[in-house]
């Protein structure tokens, strides 16, 4: 009971910061702890979303 309302909570917090990250009005140091809040939900949220989001982020940035 208590692991699957934690797993709940944090699929929510992990939407936030994603949609904190991909927002373009948002300062860079917005971004940036939006990373290492995503940073701290796990190895599972590291190789699922964070090494692709970062690569599409930073090749966005260069043509810009």
């Amino acid at each position: 009971m208590f692991s699957a309302s934690i797993h709940g909570l944090r699929n929510r917090i992990v939407r936030i910061f994603l949609r904190t990250f991909h927002s373009e009005r948002l300062p860079l140091v917005t971004h940036y702890g939006a990373l290492v809040g995503l940073c701290e939900m796990g190895q599972e949220v590291n190789n699922l979303l964070i090494n692709n989001k970062l690569t599409n982020y930073f090749f966005s940035s260069l043509d810009n």
